[in-house]
């Protein structure tokens, strides 16, 4: 009976570790996300100025980054292929995709490329403000883990002080005493 106990213990113990190694590798994979994403619509919004469709920029996007090995890449060069396979619409697969990661950003990008498909000078409008919508999180993202930072240093050189002040004041109390 005890045998069966730990073992189940265990099990639940190698199932928390897994669980915990999911999240870090998805909290990994958001991060990676997150911040690849305001350089791929800034390129995306530079292509459209230049004249290209949605389904063009993509595929030059694509082109340029396919082996970039980054998350974002990865998921929209799947997506690309699935729609090549069943000649679905590339829009409709990020949308999915969208759905699928729950990120506001990535959803509410998928709904101005769905809404403005057809339209690539009002697409481009729209993706200069969602732009710099991205960089202002992505800034006060970075603002947050310099604070992050800041309060983890504050305790090591609390400690540095201490010693400090105790090897200066050392040699007067043995001469004192």
């Amino acid at each position: 009976m005890k045998l069966t106990q730990k073992k189940e213990d265990l099990s639940w113990l190698m199932t928390a570790g897994e669980e915990r190694v999911a999240r870090r590798e998805l909290q990994k994979r958001r991060a990676a996300l997150a911040a690849e994403f305001p350089n791929m619509i800034l390129q995306l919004s530079l292509l459209l100025n230049a004249g290209l469709i949605l389904d063009a920029a993509f595929d030059e996007i694509m082109d340029s980054r396919r082996d970039d090995g980054n998350i974002l890449y990865r998921l929209l060069g799947e997506i690309m292929e699935n729609s090549r396979r069943t000649n679905g619409s590339f829009v409709a697969g990020l949308y999915q995709l969208a759905g699928r990661s729950r990120d506001r950003d990535l959803i509410r990008f998928a709904t101005l490329a769905a809404e403005h498909r057809g339209r690539g000078s009002e697409l481009s409008e729209r993706l200069e403000r969602e732009k710099d919508h991205l960089w202002a999180g992505r800034l006060a993202s970075a603002r947050a883990s310099a604070r992050e930072a800041e309060t983890k240093l504050c305790f090591p050189l609390m400690l540095l002080l201490i010693s400090v002040v105790i090897i200066s004041i050392a040699p007067a109390l043995m001469e004192m005493g």
